[in-house]
């Protein structure tokens, strides 16, 4: 049976396989910045970013502090973060239809 300590690291590590959660707390590590300057930051949608943001924040993972920005709560897991190796670049999908009505594009 799994004690409470594996059970919630596993749950903290489920939590972060999502890659943007992931590259935003390495950001956030020894880094203070409100949503849109850390979606700059990322070279996110500001709207992914802060909706992950929220999920962080929810579980205790991030604090929003004065002038909307944000914090690691527990500086060790954006250390643990950074650490990992940064994986390829994808390319961003643009939901809007090109002229030919197609779905979505690449950008």
């Amino acid at each position: 049976m799994a004690d409470e300590l594996t059970v919630a690291m596993a749950g903290l590590v489920g939590l972060l396989a999502e890659p943007t959660r992931l590259r935003i707390v390495a950001a956030l590590q020894g880094w203070s910045g409100d949503g849109r300057e850390l979606a700059q930051a990322l070279e996110a949608r500001p709207a992914v970013v802060a909706e992950q943001l929220e999920v962080l924040r929810a579980v205790g993972i991030v604090a929003r502090g004065r002038h909307g920005h944000f914090r690691l709560v527990d500086p060790s897991i954006g250390v643990a973060c950074a650490a990992l190796p940064s994986p390829p670049a994808q390319p961003r999908v643009d939901d809007r239809s090109d002229a030919r009505g197609s779905a979505a594009t690449v950008a």
